[in-house]
């Protein structure tokens, strides 16, 4: 197995190379040493049935001699307070003299009715005190509300949303689960990750879930044959497989394709939880 899985490696060490050359560092600007801003992603995707409240970090620059207050705006852009989401924390909030940070805290409702509109939280620092301090960096972040109260027929994608491990033998990297082309009750999820280990490309594949019978926890997954590095045609991958929501699990059998060298054809089995 090793002796054909070589030069497999040895491209796929090259293509990274090309890669990483290719990339360059995201650059954040900011105008001053001492500003306060929300320690997140600007675009913050959330499940609906999520039980625990969503916290953001808002923080400080530089700690101050005195206390920090920051004044905040939640706007709902098709969700509704109350009915989609409730904020616990109130405006403004207190950055204590001597420390870094605080949280704000929203609490995502889950109405259990099914909702195909889009539903986003706008989050934004609308004042700072003492007015030396102003808010730059992420000073405004968009909550995404991610319906999951899918129909009977539907299987919960929702499981895989987030961060994923993504285990091949004795060999666990990670991932991350997005709804596929139809949504979050769409019946697949796409996984962006390192199939085979840290040392080779990412790939992003979706995988279709379908129900054994209506209103199954199982069912099959699949993979549709593709191209699995970005920028190279010679190697493709194809599985099939199977898929639990109790126990949180899909289970590929896949086909690691060579197109220029059938040798190097190999199969093997990747698991991916939560």
């Amino acid at each position: 197995m090793s002796g054909i899985r070589k030069p497999f490696f040895v491209i796929l060490i090259l293509l990274l190379i090309v890669f990483a050359c290719d990339t360059e560092p995201e650059k954040t600007i900011f105008g001053g040493p001492q500003f306060v801003f929300f320690e997140s992603e600007p675009n913050v995707p959330i499940l609906e049935n999520v039980t625990t409240p969503l916290t953001i970090p808002l923080k400080v620059s530089l700690a101050q001699k005195q206390n920090v207050s920051v004044t905040f705006e939640v706007i709902g852009e098709g969700a509704v307070p109350d009915s989609d989401y409730k904020v616990i924390s109130t405006s403004p909030l207190q950055i204590t003299a001597g420390l870094y940070s605080t949280d704000l805290n929203i609490k995502i409702l889950n109405n259990e009715v099914r909702q195909k509109e889009k539903r986003i939280i706008r989050l934004k620092i609308t004042s700072v005190t003492p007015e030396e301090l102003t808010a730059q960096v992420t000073k405004e972040v968009l909550i995404e509300i991610q319906d999951d109260d899918c129909a009977n027929d539907v299987p919960q994608a929702s499981n895989w949303i987030g961060d994923l491990a993504i285990r091949d033998g004795s060999s666990t990297t990670s991932g991350k689960g997005t709804a596929g082309a139809g949504g979050i009750c769409g019946g697949s999820i796409v996984v962006d990750g390192n199939f085979f280990g840290n040392n080779n490309p990412a790939s992003k594949m979706t995988i279709n879930l379908i129900q054994k019978v209506l209103g199954s926890k199982t069912g099959i997954a699949n993979v549709i044959r593709f191209k699995l590095f970005t920028g190279s045609d010679r190697y493709e991958y194809e599985a099939s497989g199977t898929y639990t929501e109790t126990g949180q699990t899909i289970t590929l059998n896949y086909t690691l394709y060579d197109t220029q060298d059938e040798a190097n054809n190999f199969t093997g089995t990747h698991i991916i939880t939560p």
